[in-house]
């Protein structure tokens, strides 16, 4: 996954709108990390975590 492509998923959509503008810099370079350590995409995230 490209190091921006997790931005297109409708989960990742849903999560951000709920976070403050001033810290979705830093979650998005978390969830990045995660993603690119993981090899996972947001769904699949979400799915493991139910």
């Amino acid at each position: 996954m490209g190091q921006e492509d997790f931005e297109r998923f409708e989960e990742y959509k849903k999560w951000v709108a709920t976070i403050k503008e001033t810290t979705k810099p830093d979650y998005k370079h978390s969830m990045k990390l995660y993603i690119e350590f993981t090899g996972i995409n947001p769904k699949q995230l979400i799915d493991e975590a139910e």
